[in-house]
């Protein structure tokens, strides 16, 4: 233990680039001076510390894909960006995340010196757009920066552009009538495939929600053709009005189309007659006549995407009387 009388605690070897933000004694100069009584304990001695350094600037729509932010090519709001390091030093990579202002910029501020990760969310940009410029050059909405004591490298920019894009969704048209309507799902695991200009060919298939999307798609025509569809359903609704699980459209130059949308019911029917069994035997026999005005409810369990799957919602409802 420690004896009455006077002390001074010094901190070295400190983290490149912080600055002091609490001193037990008020110095912010690392030190702190205090007298220790008899036997007395003193557990106030906390020393506070931020960086001085940051990370920033701008994500943008780079309109001319030129990966430069030319005057009227402004900032893209509400995107994710994360920063990644270990800035404690305990060997655990700490996770920042920030979203960008309504002119694109984000800001990581009160950093020490070390090396940093910063990643873009590609989910959060509008649909269709790609990248155009990345602080390293690589495209891959990711750049690592090495920050010295104190510095300010407001260089970070990324810039994405708008290119063309196709989807929609695939749904279960419940009722057939051409619209999806609220409760109806959509159908997954379809396989969508897109032929367009210059023999480009690209497949993709329907999510577990029913929804497909391209991007990065050039002017031009294309076509969209559905297969591994689930058996005994008809088309109710065909973006070109072909009801033949294809569509042809033209795309302009960075058009975002996202009204292909097809929609499906089942083909088969149930039915027939509810009578007046006159001698009980359980056969419609000459003379015993059909009841008329039976209210009649059939409930079927949808299922979707070739019996993938039954949904307890919505659970299809049709009544006959």
């Amino acid at each position: 233990g420690l004896g009455a009388g006077d002390y001074t605690i010094t901190l070295t070897n400190l983290p490149d680039g912080v600055e002091a933000t609490a001193d037990p004694d008020g110095g912010a100069d690392n030190t702190s001076s205090l007298t220790l009584s008899g036997g007395g304990v003193d557990l106030d001695q906390d020393f506070g510390y931020t960086g001085t350094g940051s990370i920033g600037d701008t994500i943008w729509n780079d309109l001319n894909g030129d990966g430069v932010q030319n005057p009227g090519e402004s900032g893209i709001d509400g995107v994710t960006v994360t920063l990644t390091a270990d800035v404690n030093g305990d060997g655990v990579p700490d996770v920042f995340t920030t979203q960008t202002g309504p002119d694109g910029s984000y800001l990581f501020d009160n950093l020490p010196a070390g090396t940093f990760e910063i990643t873009v969310d590609p989910n959060d940009l509008p649909a269709g757009m790609v990248q155009t410029a990345d602080p390293d050059g690589t495209n891959d909405n990711t750049t690592t920066v090495s920050l010295t004591a104190g510095e300010d490298n407001l260089d970070q920019d990324f810039g994405y552009r708008q290119s063309g894009a196709i989807g929609d969704i695939v749904w279960f048209d419940i009722d057939g009538n051409g619209v999806q309507d609220s409760g109806e799902l959509g159908i997954s695991g379809v396989t969508v495939t897109l032929n367009g200009p210059g023999g480009v060919t690209e497949t993709a298939t329907t999510n577990a929600d029913g929804w497909y999307l391209f991007t990065g798609l050039d002017a031009g025509d294309y076509t969209i053709t559905l297969t591994n569809l689930p058996d005994g359903v008809e088309a109710t609704a065909d973006p070109d009005g072909g009801a033949d699980n294809t569509s042809s459209l033209t795309l302009g130059t960075d058009e975002v189309n996202l009204n292909q949308d097809f929609g499906y019911t089942g083909a088969g029917s149930v039915g027939d007659t509810i009578w007046n069994d006159l001698n009980g035997d359980g056969v419609q026999d000459p003379g015993e006549s059909g009841l008329a005005g039976v209210a009649v409810t059939i409930t079927v369990t949808c299922y979707l995407a070739t019996i993938r799957s039954p949904l307890t919602q919505p659970t299809c409802l049709q009544e006959w009387k």
